[in-house]
């Protein structure tokens, strides 16, 4: 059959587990912490902390437990001192009635001894008479003398005296057999006294010895019952302070979860947003390297539609070319534009000289924005100089060396100037432009 385990026994179990328990969860701790990246410490379970707490219980009701014990053994170490102290006084008691039946033995054998010296004296009386009897002849010398008296007088006193000597012996005798039992049933009683009262006295001599045993036993019960009842609450206290540094840990683990969750959120939200500004990044590098592609191929476009007006403008110059040789002085001539409708009234041409004329102004700066963007100093190797685009044989006809040999050595007055001149002779026609009058 197994043996119970003391409540002792059963809270130190309860300790080393709840120490093994925190011994598990610092080495968790130390493990966690130990890597490059801190990472929180594992917290105690709720299975744990609720185990700690019911091995505080558990503990409690050990205490109280003992408590209970501790009290029933030191009311029965209570109760045995009693006994003990009654037990003593027995015992006391016995031993006074014992010296008082020896006393009372001693008197009762020194009256027996006194009855005994008596029975020896009637006995040696007795012996005495009858030696004296024997020595007489016996009982009918006895007859003679009574007889032998001188006269009947004599004969009745003789008489009497034998008879009192008979009453006297059969006294004595009577005596001495008295004496005999007296002796004897005083010396039986005092025999019978002393070994009542021995016995009566060793009873309670061992009456008084076993209380005094049981009340040490049960003294040496309650102190061992108080040992434990100290070793339990202290384990209880242990048990307790278990139960209180694992709730910390896991409280304070859990604080460290919630903030580990909160950076990593923070972390993610930032890597979502650095994401989404990458993205960004990359949408805008992707419709930039769009844009420079489209750039490029409007770049190519445009240097494909300059070369074929390139070979336009050879072809229209080596036209011009011949119809000069044959005595004609022209302009370039753009795809046919019909003149605005808003178009200003054409000015009187002033006569060749190095005036400047700039009426309509205006105009030729939007035209000139969409000739050369502008540029009145624009010389792209063509054949058509400035900002409205006069090719030499325009320009020279109309007076332009009054100012600069080619148009994109004047200056935009100049060239709004000699632009006037052709104007007046020609209108819109000689610029492709025109419609952005």
């Amino acid at each position: 059959m197994p043996q119970r385990r003391r409540p002792a026994q059963r809270v130190a179990e309860l300790i080393l587990a709840s120490g093994v328990a925190l011994t598990m969860l610092a080495s968790t701790g130390a493990t966690a912490f130990a890597g490059s990246t801190p990472t929180p410490p594992s917290p105690p379970s709720a299975a744990q902390v609720s185990a700690a707490k019911a091995a505080v219980v558990s503990a409690a009701a050990q205490v109280a437990a003992l408590d209970g014990q501790l009290a029933l053994a030191r009311q029965r170490v209570a109760r045995l001192e009693d006994t003990s102290a009654l037990a003593g006084m027995a015992s006391n008691g016995a031993r006074i009635l014992l010296q008082q039946r020896t006393t009372e033995s001693a008197t009762a054998r020194t009256q027996a001894e006194a009855a005994q010296r008596r029975s020896a004296a009637a006995d040696l009386a007795l012996s005495q008479y009858a030696a004296g009897v024997f020595e007489g002849g016996g009982s009918g010398s006895t007859l003679l003398d009574i007889f032998a008296g001188s006269g009947p007088q004599d004969v009745l006193d003789r008489a009497a005296g034998l008879e009192a000597a008979g009453a006297e012996q059969a006294r004595i005798m009577r005596d001495a057999g008295s004496s005999r039992l007296l002796s004897t049933s005083l010396q039986q009683a005092a025999d019978e006294a002393d070994a009542r009262q021995s016995a009566a006295a060793a009873h309670a001599l061992a009456a008084a010895s076993a209380a005094r045993a049981d009340a040490g036993d049960a003294a040496a019960a309650a102190a061992r019952l108080a040992t434990q009842q100290r070793l339990t609450v202290t384990q209880l206290a242990a048990l307790q302070k278990t139960s209180v540094t694992l709730e910390a840990q896991r409280q304070s683990a859990l604080a460290a979860q919630e903030l580990a969750r909160q950076q990593e959120a923070a972390r993610q939200a930032a890597a979502v947003a650095a994401a989404a500004a990458a993205q960004q990044a990359a949408d805008r590098a992707a419709a930039q390297q769009a844009a420079a592609a489209a750039a490029a191929d409007a770049a190519r476009t445009a240097a494909q539609a300059a070369n074929a007006s390139a070979q336009r403008a050879a072809a229209d110059q080596a036209a011009r070319q011949a119809a000069y040789e044959a005595g004609q002085v022209t302009v370039r001539q753009p795809a046919p534009s019909a003149p605005s409708a808003t178009s200003p009234v054409q000015p009187t041409p002033p006569p060749s000289g190095a005036g400047i004329d700039l009426s309509n102004a205006a105009m030729w700066d939007r035209i000139a924005q969409c000739e050369s963007s502008g540029n009145w100093q624009i010389n792209t190797g063509n054949g058509y100089y400035g900002g409205l685009q006069f090719d030499i044989r325009t320009w020279l006809g109309a007076g332009g060396a009054d100012f600069a040999y080619r148009a994109d050595l004047a200056s935009r007055e100049q060239q709004i100037t000699i632009a006037n001149r052709v104007y007046a002779q020609r209108g819109l026609q000689p610029w492709s432009c025109g419609y952005a009058a």
